[in-house]
């Protein structure tokens, strides 16, 4: 599929971060490199590295970051300050698109 951009305003150059953008959109690429920022921020905005050992944030979807968390309660905990750490995300990332936070029971085995 060869990529298409509108002709520039203007004739002339066109800058390369133009053609990243829509090839990273088209390739679904967008939300993993969205999602890569959104890792320390999310350690920030909880704030209590106990809390953040259970958690893996995932992909941001529709403006909805999915976050894995191991354990019910530390869900639980983290459903009561849902709307806070979504705020707190989004400011400290706001490219990210970060509006709201869905958690699920998962494992984070792979986490580092």
């Amino acid at each position: 599929m060869p990529l298409r951009m509108p002709p520039p305003p203007s004739p002339g150059p066109r800058r390369l971060g133009d053609y990243i953008k829509v090839f990273l959109k088209k390739s679904g690429l967008d939300t993993s490199v969205k999602v890569l920022g959104v890792g320390k921020a999310w350690e920030q905005a909880v704030g209590d590295p106990r809390v953040v050992a259970h958690t893996r944030p995932g992909t941001v979807r529709s403006g909805i970051l999915k976050v894995v968390v191991d354990a019910p309660v530390i869900l639980q905990q983290l459903n009561f300050r849902r709307r806070e750490l979504a705020k707190k995300v989004a400011e400290l990332v706001p490219t990210s698109g970060v509006r709201d936070l869905r958690f699920v029971i998962g494992s984070i085995e792979g986490k580092k």
